[in-house]
């Protein structure tokens, strides 16, 4: 598993972010990795996996690294 931002090239990898939660409904969650919900991004949450952080409405996401790539979570 790969964290943070980078620059990876096995597409099978997955990458895990901390990012903000805005919404959430059965399927997708609305997250931003600034806190601002005009910059967030619906994602499917079959693509996901989550867990709760220290931090209020933040969440740990891990995610495949195809799908970061695709929203510009990493380069």
């Amino acid at each position: 598993m790969r964290t943070g931002r980078g620059s990876y090239g096995n597409p099978k990898e997955v990458v895990q972010l901390h990012m903000h939660e805005h919404r959430r409904t059965p399927k997708a969650l609305l997250l931003s990795m600034d806190g601002d919900e005009d910059n967030a991004t619906w994602y499917p949450r079959s693509q996901l996996s989550t867990s709760e952080s220290d931090y209020e409405d933040i969440l740990i996401v891990t995610m495949p690294e195809w799908l970061a790539r695709k929203h510009d979570l990493i380069t």
